[in-house]
């Protein structure tokens, strides 16, 4: 019950749970496929090079337990580190970065309303997570501030509504704090 493995032509992937809650393991040997550039994800059909693609990473809640939405949707949060490799082509990638874990459980409509989903873990061991619904020109924000060991509830969050989907730099407020993000890369995946 706690793992789970999928084997099928081409494609190999493992799932652990090491200890609930505190660290997971995830195995994947498939293929790819190798495009120039990310914008061309948004092509129809998509066109590139196959290439092997694999992964070993293990993820450590970097947390004092789970982060519990208070509203009723059915999630947590955590954020995590994640340590492993990554195999494309023949090459492999050290990985040794920062993450967030979430799980939701029920019906979901990802499509029902305009939404913007966010994770930022700073050198100075903060973290914050937020999603933000926007219903016409007003949003409603949740999430969670990880400071000194101890979450708090965001009270608000967004990013300018008319942000565009792969923005250069972007105004972001947390809680009345004014940020400015700029993206270093894109790792667009179509839905």
């Amino acid at each position: 019950a706690d793992a789970w493995e999928l084997r099928s032509d081409g494609l190999w992937a493992d799932y652990t749970v090491e200890e609930p809650l505190a660290h997971a393991s995830a195995g994947l040997e498939s293929f790819a496929l190798a495009i120039d550039d990310s914008a061309d994800t948004d092509a129809d059909p998509l066109v590139g090079d196959r290439v092997a693609f694999g992964l070993e990473l293990d993820w450590t809640t970097d947390a004092p337990g789970l982060y519990r939405w208070p509203v009723a949707a059915d999630r947590t949060e955590a954020p995590c580190s994640v340590q492993g490799e990554v195999l494309l082509g023949y090459e492999r990638f050290p990985i040794n970065g920062l993450g967030q874990r979430d799980h939701s459980w029920g019906h979901r409509d990802w499509y029902a309303v305009e939404w913007t989903w966010t994770a930022f873990h700073f050198p100075d061991g903060r973290h914050f997570h937020t999603t933000t619904a926007w219903l016409g020109d007003e949003h409603v924000s949740f999430g969670y501030k990880l400071e000194n060991g101890r979450y708090t509830d965001i009270q608000d969050a967004s990013l300018a509504h008319s942000t565009p989907v792969r923005p250069q730099e972007a105004a972001f407020v947390l809680d009345g704090e004014p940020m400015t993000i700029e993206p270093t890369g894109w790792a667009p995946v179509p839905i």
